[in-house]
């Protein structure tokens, strides 16, 4: 068993996953170490409840770290990463 899906029985917390389908060179993402296709959003700070949620976390830490949990499907674990929301980096999202 995967450690996701023993969080997923565990824990009734985690209520969406957000896979990472494009990660843009020199993006925030790109610059916090995340990965396109393997990296799933799991949690963050605050309890996610709807899929907007996320992106209202994401705005409001415009220029400041955000916390985020991610699981890797490849390594099949979980990491803290911290990511910076720019929206003047100069491509699309922040």
């Amino acid at each position: 068993m995967s450690v996701l899906n023993l969080s997923l029985l565990i824990s009734h917390l985690i209520l969406y996953l957000f896979v990472l389908k494009e990660i843009h060179p020199s993006s925030p993402a790109e610059l916090a170490g995340l990965r396109a296709f393997s990296d799933y959003v799991i949690g963050a700070d605050s309890v996610l409840h709807e899929s907007e949620d996320l992106f209202t976390l994401i705005e409001a830490h415009e220029g400041r770290p955000l916390k985020l949990y991610v699981y890797n499907t490849t390594e099949d674990s979980c990491r803290e990463v911290s990511i910076t929301p720019n929206s003047s980096w100069g491509g699309m999202g922040r």
